[in-house]
C-alpha cells in the first residue's frame, strides 16, 4: 500500500478524543499535517491528551484542541466558524475527516 504524506496540509478530526479519531490523528500528524482536533467539551481531557500525544510525535506540528457539542445549534454554528477561520487564514483544509462515537 502506499504510504501518502500531507506535510504542511492542514486537517481538521471529529470525534478526536475517541480511539478511532486519536488514531487517525495520530497518523496525520505522523505524516506531516497539522490539526485542528474537535470533540464534545464531555470529552476535553482526552482531547487535550491527544493533543499532547500529537505533538510528541511532531513537535513542530501545530495542534489546536476545540470542544464544542454538535447538538446545540450555536455551538455547531461555532465549528462551521472554526472551519472558516482554518480555511481563512491557511488557505486550505486539506483533510478532514468527521468521526461519532
Amino acid at each position: 500500500m502506499t504510504e501518502h504524506h500531507v506535510t504542511g496540509e492542514i486537517g481538521l478530526v471529529t470525534g478526536a478524543a475517541g480511539n478511532i479519531g486519536r488514531a487517525i490523528a495520530l497518523e496525520l500528524v505522523r505524516r506531516g499535517a497539522s490539526l485542528a482536533l474537535a470533540d464534545h467539551p464531555s470529552a476535553s481531557m482526552q482531547l487535550e491528551a491527544v493533543a499532547a500525544e500529537c505533538r510528541a510525535v511532531d513537535g513542530r506540528a501545530r495542534v489546536h484542541p476545540v470542544t464544542f457539542d454538535v447538538t446545540n445549534e450555536t455551538a455547531t454554528y461555532c465549528a462551521t466558524c472554526l472551519s472558516s477561520v482554518v480555511w481563512t487564514t491557511s488557505k486550505r483544509l486539506s483533510v478532514g475527516w468527521t468521526n461519532r462515537t
